[in-house]
């Protein structure tokens, strides 16, 4: 556990009685991340793993401001969204909040006017803070800036909390970074845009950096997080995807002008003698799209497919959550469930009203989750002990968050389980950007696995075809 030592004059929480909003009794980390983030001037990032309490410490950052006219919260997804309402009713004694989501017409004069009433002082005391709770995509609308510019602006003591915080790097999201906010709270447990040195870079100075860390190995630890083990099989790409991937690969090398040593990225001449006028900036963008394609060949590899019946018959989920690569995916995987006897649902945003799913899974009326990407960030199933990942991404972020969806401590639950699938190439081939990307992921879930030694003891002699061995893999 660290944090961030008090300022001189900082006066600091040593319990819940000190808040008089809250109605819940801080845990010591969460005292810490609150005197961490009021040392820094009431403004930073708490980088606390999911499952740790990062919603509560929060909450308890802005009931410890006193006189305070506004809060905002921004979520990246309408469930979180209604989480976080959730908690301000039972967690806490503020005014209801008003949710920004769903149709206009319902919250945007409700919103103006009470922010035109605090901007003019005739708005009761008694009954601020004013708290709005709203999706990323909603609340970075123009129609909610210009509302909020009609109303006069944000009122002088605002504070922003920004859920799952490095979303509001993306480009389309940044108007939510207003330079009118006095407090400013990011939470999440990966604040950092892998990939995105920019959005990486605008939303830690906006912030004011990381005040507060908490990981994953320490809550484990202090049993706080449950335990895992790790379970790993692999699948090789058929001749035919072997084939669609090298082709793509040697396309994007072409794009992004390895042999002349360019960088796409910089400048707007033509990336290439002896071929159209493509733009650098053109050439990077169909090297992008390559790349995505590239990827989802690994993400829906057929043999992951054949190889799920051996999965469940190892891992049966009773509790599960199963990532897949796309709606045709899930599909196919739900419907292989439900063939052998597993109650199931799809999770995906084609899928309408979710909570009822969520809710009947919580109550054990469903044996796993089939989601492509929705129970990525924020969503609570602490119920669930059993991750099958048939698809991730390369992104770091992603494969944490979707670890940390079932490390909650439950009833019922001792240890989690995750399971995992290596695409590697046919034999006697070794592309680099593929086992590179694989084996740092394998890396990544073993490390604070309580059966890493032999997750790796078993890999090694299946990759050392490839020319990887132990101590890489360690």
């Amino acid at each position: 556990m660290t944090a961030v030592q008090p300022l001189n004059g900082v006066s600091l929480v040593t319990n819940a009685t000190d808040l008089g909003f809250l109605k819940v009794e801080l845990k010591q980390r969460q005292v810490d991340a609150l005197n961490a983030w009021t040392s820094a001037e009431h403004s930073g990032i708490l980088a606390m793993a999911t499952g740790t309490g990062k919603t509560i410490s929060g909450l308890a950052c802005a009931a410890s401001l006193e006189s305070l006219d506004l809060i905002v919260i921004g979520a990246p997804t309408n469930e979180i969204v209604r989480q976080w309402v959730k908690e301000l009713s039972t967690r806490t004694t503020f005014r209801p909040a008003l949710t920004v989501t769903g149709k206009a017409e319902q919250w945007m004069e409700p919103l103006f006017r009470k922010l035109h009433l605090v901007k003019h002082g005739q708005f009761p005391r008694e009954r601020l803070p004013i708290i709005i709770v709203g999706s990323y995509s909603e609340l970075s609308k123009t129609r909610v800036e210009n509302l909020i510019a009609d109303a006069g602006g944000l009122p002088l003591r605002s504070l922003l909390i920004a859920d799952e915080v490095h979303g509001t790097g993306a480009e389309v999201y940044r108007r939510i970074l207003r330079s009118d906010f006095r407090y400013r709270l990011g939470l999440s447990a990966t604040p950092i845009r892998p990939s995105d040195e920019e959005g990486s870079n605008l939303l830690l100075e906006y912030f004011g950096g990381v005040v507060y860390e908490f990981k994953l190995e320490e809550a484990i630890a202090a049993g706080i997080l449950s335990e895992y083990d790790y379970h790993v099989y692999m699948a090789r790409l058929t001749a035919d995807e072997y084939f669609e991937y090298r082709e793509l690969t040697v396309k994007i090398g072409r794009l992004l002008g390895r042999n002349q040593g360019e960088d796409p990225r910089e400048g707007g001449r033509s990336f290439a003698k002896g071929r159209s006028q493509m733009t650098q900036e053109e050439a990077f963008k169909q090297a992008q799209r390559f790349m995505i394609q590239r990827a989802q060949i690994v993400k829906a590899a057929e043999e992951k497919f054949s190889s799920f019946n051996q999965v469940i018959r190892d891992h049966p989920p009773r509790r599960g959550i199963i990532y897949c690569a796309d709606i045709d995916q899930a599909t196919r995987i739900s419907a292989k469930l439900g063939q052998q006897g597993f109650r199931v649902a799809r999770y995906s945003s084609v899928d309408g009203d979710r909570q009822p799913i969520l809710a009947a899974f919580a109550r054990g009326e469903l044996d796993a989750l089939v989601a492509v990407k929705c129970l990525d960030e924020g969503v609570d199933v602490p119920a669930a002990n059993l991750a099958i990942i048939l698809a991730n991404d390369s992104s770091e972020r992603q494969f944490i968050q979707r670890r940390g969806r079932i490390l909650r401590i439950a009833p019922e639950k001792s240890i989690a389980k995750v399971v995992d699938f290596l695409v590697v190439p046919p034999l006697g081939d070794y592309p680099p950007e593929l086992i590179a990307s694989e084996i740092n992921r394998v890396k990544y879930f073993a490390h604070a696995a309580r059966n890493r030694t032999s997750v790796i003891t078993k890999l090694a002699p299946e990759l050392a075809p490839y020319g990887l061995s132990y101590s890489d893999l360690w």
